[in-house]
This record gives structure tokens, sequence and C-alpha cells, in this order.
């Protein structure tokens, strides 16, 4: 019994990947994005490939942290996350701006700050955001209160807070869209207050 014990912590050592990404859904889904990631490098017009990489791409954070984080161990995709989220998703034009942002929002709800993969999804909703934040606002004007607080914290939060205010492309649409600012605000005081500072 002993060695058998010794025999699955070496495995799971030797393999370094988080045993919750294991399971058989994330194993299917990490199999998917990489089959599509390499016919999308492989093809010359990539447009389809661009678009099914778009829809395999994980819809919530606990997926997406599950598929490409760090939590003890490097997760399944942990490695691949450069690859996937820096050169491809962050890039991606082969959907209209409103569906994209819909899938940044929901990757931001729950969310929390970690460094590497998660790190870079927030840069990569940073980045969209401040280029367009009324789009964002108007997408987030249709979801709960607490589901908005909850984006904004995700936004919000850092080792080293991203913003010690709240940045002047949000503040001008306070009267446009007061519930949605008003949840930018909740999040941007629990962020901060999580963070490092």
């Amino acid at each position: 019994m002993k060695h058998s014990t010794r025999l699955c912590i070496l495995l799971i050592v030797i393999t370094g990947t988080n045993l919750q990404a294991q399971t058989p859904r994330y194993v299917e889904m990490a199999s998917t994005l990489r089959d599509i990631y390499k016919r999308l490098n492989d093809s010359q017009d990539s447009l389809q490939e661009c678009r099914e990489f778009f829809e395999a791409f994980p819809n919530t954070f606990a997926d997406f942290d599950s598929l490409y984080g760090y939590e003890h161990d490097p997760s399944i995709m942990y490695h691949e996350y450069e690859a996937h989220v820096e050169n491809v998703f962050r890039n991606l034009h082969c959907v209209s701006d409103s569906a994209y942002f819909k899938k940044l929002i929901q990757l931001g709800i729950g969310g929390h700050w970690e460094a590497d993969a998660v790190g870079s999804l927030q840069q990569t909703i940073h980045e969209r955001m401040l280029a367009n934040p009324r789009l964002a606002f108007q997408l987030l004007a249709n979801l709960p209160p607490k589901s908005v607080s909850s984006f904004f914290y995700f936004f919000f939060n850092g080792i080293h807070a991203p913003y010690n205010r709240i940045p002047k492309e949000f503040a001008a649409l306070r009267t446009t869209f007061p519930q949605v600012y008003q949840g930018c605000e909740e999040g941007f005081r629990r962020g901060l207050n999580d963070s490092g500072h």
C-alpha cells in the first residue's frame, strides 16, 4: 500500500499538472483547443479556425483558471497560455466586438488576480475595455449588479493594483450608465482593498 501511495505522489510530481484540470471535461477542452490552435497556425485562410478557437476558448473564469492557471502546480495548459491567450485570444478579430466583449465579461466575473495566464487575461480585458468602454458598459448594463461588481473586482484586483483610481474612460460614462458605474466603484474599492497595497 505504501509503495502505491509513493508511486502516485511521484507521478503527480513528475507530471507537474494540477489534478483538478485533469478531469475528462478539461482534457477534452484542452485537446480541442490544441487541435484548433495547430490548424490555426497551419492555415493560410484562418477565419474558420479563428472562430472555432473563439468558440472553444473557456467561457468562465473557473474554466479558464482550470485550463491555464497555476494552483500549487501548473494546470493542463499552463505552458500554452502565452500562445493561446497573448498571441491568439488577445488579437482575435474574426468575431464581432459584441461577442468578444461578452466573452471577456463572462471570463472576468468571479475572477481574481493571479500571475501568468490570469494576469495575461486581465491585461487583455484592460486593453479592450479601455479601447471601447461604451460597448463594455452597454453589455454590463444587462447583467445583475453582483455580476457587474464581480467583473470590476477582477478588473481592478492585483498584487500591485493596476489602477489607483477609476480610469477616466469609465468616469466619462458615469451618468449614461449609473448602475454599471456604481458596480465599477464597488469593484474598484474591493479590488484595491484586496490588492497588495
